[in-house]
């Protein structure tokens, strides 16, 4: 069976994680969990130490301060290559993704080199959100949308990667560290010609704690990417 890495990255998020964490053992019993933890103050680190998993199945990567989504997911990205995963699973530790879906994604596994659970195919929805987050959510996919011409949600953070055809060295080197990493990561796979498909997915409310996202992480993160496409032509493709 093919081997899969799971990218969890956390800033307190101890409460959802007790939810979490065994809802995705049971559904990916032989998969490696990677806990990529950027200094939480709520006991985050204390309770992964004292799960009773095997050393080589959960993997925490302890940060000392916030460096970013975008850098946490590619940390968890350039761990699982080190050690030789077949896919890497990335997924929000705030339970706002559901495990149902992280396992529908593993089911279409063969489906391209990337696929990304979306919020915007018919069949997806977004459940319990306020109607101003789910504005600024929808209106962004909506500029993006227009903007590159691709029904791809460019911002979703639900993702399975093949690791063979993860062009590693080309994200590190022209996506962004933050929120932004999502959009360019995608512009980088087009530029690749590498193939992308997508399944509809639920985006559920947050569990327990607040949300890391703000209004102008969300609308840094769409108008450095205009900028970004409008130079996309020039990205040094190694």
């Amino acid at each position: 069976m093919e081997s899969l890495a799971i990218v969890l990255p956390t800033i307190n998020e101890l409460d959802n994680l007790r939810f979490l964490y065994p809802k995705l053992r049971n559904s990916f019993p032989d998969a490696i969990i990677m806990v990529v933890d950027d200094s939480s103050s709520d006991g985050t680190l204390q309770f992964l130490s004292n799960l009773s998993q095997p050393e080589e199945k959960l993997i925490i990567i302890s940060r000392p301060r916030r460096l970013g989504i975008g850098s946490a997911h590619l940390q968890g990205i350039q761990k699982a290559i080190e050690i030789g995963s077949e896919y890497v699973l990335t997924m929000d530790a705030d339970r706002t993704h559901r495990v149902s879906d992280a396992e529908l994604l593993w089911r279409h596994r063969l489906d391209g080199d990337l696929i990304v659970g979306s919020r915007y195919l018919e069949g997806s929805r977004i459940e319990g959100w306020s109607v101003f987050r789910t504005f600024l959510t929808n209106a962004g996919h909506a500029i993006t949308s227009l903007f590159f011409r691709t029904n791809v949600d460019m911002s979703s953070g639900l993702r399975l990667y093949k690791v063979s055809q993860i062009p590693f060295q080309n994200l590190i080197s022209n996506c962004p560290l933050d929120y932004e990493f999502f959009f360019c990561s995608i512009l980088v796979y087009r530029k690749l010609s590498l193939a992308i498909s997508q399944c509809a997915v639920v985006l559920e409310q947050r569990g327990a704690g607040k949300s890391k996202m703000s209004m102008k992480l969300m609308w840094r993160g769409v108008s450095r990417l205009l900028v970004y496409g409008l130079r996309i032509q020039k990205i040094i493709i190694s």
